[in-house]
């Protein structure tokens, strides 16, 4: 008979670890390729290290007679940044808890179609983070008068599925904005909209953004936050420390006059990762693309008719080689964008130790849900992204691209 502690030892002992493995590996090339540590963890709250840069300058010639060269000291920084708690629930109505009792077929149906969800829910946000700015804002809204169809800028970080805010500056739902879920993503065109469940519409302005449940300014210090031009990273202002801005190389518009194009090509790919690896110190090894930019990256193939030499990375992605190093499409990476990656410089900074794991302090995982027929059991994972040589990091912008599908 399948009893509580089945259900508990099940999601413990048999679906934790490949949910683990799932959610790391198939949220992106990128997080799969993140060393994971537990190393500068402090108080269990923050992320405290330090970081090196530049050179001791305890070198030079001089003659036998000269005194030997005076050692400057290596260069450190100190790169603070809190904790962050990602979270994923499932649950179980007792009506489905019951049934699973006396059968194990219902049992095993049960679970896997509540870690699939879970896992595909997972993936999206883990990934999403990754890329973002830690600000949880996944796009600013449009102009809607009291409708469930709401006008937004870019649907390229929402999904259907997905429970969101939409807030104001400070972070604070408006009204009918809160915990609400999004059943249609309207992609295709200009106009970008979604559509909310229920009967209540809610009015936004330019003003307003949509983030996932809960999560303004709580999500990881992904990639948007390390590439900013200006502002503080982990602590520090880039205005005071440039050696903490990655390189930016933007390609020049096309508009009257110029004679210089902002199709992706080869040279600039090439001249880029040279400055960063001859000037920066870095060993470029990722390029992930927006799905745009790649397909224009393909035609450029095409017209210079070269040929296509692809290869498939672990975890199953598929990579063109470009200058001797992979180059991976993502939904993630910003429109028109190509992103310049040495992931030897990234890490995951996890508390004690830990990964995706079940929530159990009390030495159970589902709990019962107060007031409703309902069990839950939830997956946390406790971390934060740090870049250890954002300088050493490169983008490309302003790439042309024919579609607007990926923004």
């Amino acid at each position: 008979m399948v009893t509580m502690q089945t259900f508990d030892t099940a999601l413990k002992d048999i679906y934790e670890e490949p949910l683990r493995d799932q959610i790391n590996t198939g949220s992106g090339i990128f997080l799969a390729k993140v060393e994971q540590t537990s190393k500068d963890i402090e108080g269990g709250r923050r992320v405290y290290k330090i970081a090196p840069y530049g050179v001791n300058g305890g070198t030079g010639s001089g003659s036998d007679t000269q005194a030997l060269p005076v050692s400057g000291g290596n260069l450190y920084a100190p790169f603070i940044s809190g904790i962050k708690s990602i979270r994923g629930v499932i649950k179980f109505t007792d009506q489905v808890m019951k049934a699973s009792r006396s059968s194990k077929a219902a049992f095993l149906s049960a679970m896997e179609s509540e870690q699939d969800g879970l896992l595909k829910s997972a993936k999206f946000t883990y990934g999403r983070q990754s890329y973002l700015d830690g600000t949880g804002i996944c796009t600013k809204c449009g102009d809607t008068n009291n409708s469930v169809t709401v006008n937004v800028k870019s649907t390229q970080y929402l999904i259907e599925g997905m429970i969101i805010d939409i807030v104001n500056a400070n972070g604070n739902p408006i009204p009918n904005g809160e915990k609400r879920r999004i059943v249609a993503v309207n992609r295709i065109g200009n106009n970008k909209s979604i559509v909310l469940d229920g009967a209540k519409g809610v009015t936004t302005t330019s003003d307003h953004v949509i983030v996932e449940q809960g999560s303004f300014d709580q999500e990881l210090t992904g990639m948007e936050a390390v590439f900013a031009q200006s502002g503080k990273l982990y602590g520090l202002d880039k205005s005071k420390n440039p050696w903490l801005v990655p390189y930016r190389y933007e390609m020049p518009n096309n508009s009257p006059g110029n004679t210089q194009s902002n199709t992706i090509d080869d040279q600039t790919i090439v001249d880029t990762i040279n400055f960063v690896e001859e000037y920066r110190g870095s060993n470029i090894n990722l390029l992930i693309a927006n799905p745009a930019v790649e397909s224009e990256y393909y035609r450029y193939l095409a017209q210079t008719k070269r040929s296509v030499n692809t290869t498939t990375l672990e975890g199953g992605y598929k990579s063109l080689s470009v200058a001797g190093r992979p180059m991976v499409k993502d939904r993630f990476v910003k429109p028109g964008c190509l992103k310049l990656l040495d992931t030897t410089q990234w890490k995951m900074h996890t508390l004690d130790g830990g990964d995706w794991s079940w929530l159990d302090e009390d030495g159970k995982i589902l709990k019962w849900v107060s007031g409703y027929a309902m069990w839950t059991a939830a997956l946390i994972k406790y971390c934060e992204l740090i870049c250890d040589h954002p300088g050493g990091q490169a983008e490309i912008v302003n790439i042309a691209t024919a579609s607007n599908l990926f923004s």
